[in-house]
């Protein structure tokens, strides 16, 4: 299962959801949302592996970043979770959730815009190869 997420008006904030697109038709389960939300639990609960795909302001323009998610704390009453509060409540609910990675892509620009930047149409398919990766390899390093 692949879930990406962003927001596709404040341009490169929509890498996730390019990255998802992209893997689209390729036998793999997509997802392509605005943000996560508790009803995406009963979506990953049977997933062997949840790979989570976002842009990152916090990371240099393009760089991709691919880290294991673990279970975290949360609010009960929140609209929106972090993977890892998202992992929490479907395991809660679920009595299980999959095992998962988040791919980051550094963003160049996330100004009041659609479409992402030369450099963010880049990094998202460099993250929709890193997520062929990770569903490949079941978790292992996924080299990027």
């Amino acid at each position: 299962m692949v879930v990406g997420y962003g927001n596709p008006l404040r341009q490169d904030d929509g890498m996730g959801l390019r990255a998802a697109e992209i893997l689209e038709g390729n036998g793999i389960d997509v997802l392509r949302c605005h943000q996560l939300t508790p009803d995406l639990a009963a979506d990953i609960a049977d997933s062997q592996v949840a790979v989570f795909l976002d842009a990152a302001a916090d990371l240099e323009p393009g760089a991709i970043r691919c880290t294991e998610v673990a279970c975290e704390p949360g609010g009960a009453w929140t609209h929106h979770f972090t993977p890892g509060q998202l992992l929490r409540f479907t395991a809660a609910i679920f009595g299980r959730a999959p095992r998962a990675v988040l791919i980051t892509g550094g963003a160049f620009a996330l100004d009041f815009s659609e479409g992402l930047t030369d450099g963010g149409e880049q990094c998202a398919q460099r993250m929709a190869e890193a997520a062929l990766l990770v569903i490949g390899s079941q978790l292992q390093p996924c080299g990027v």
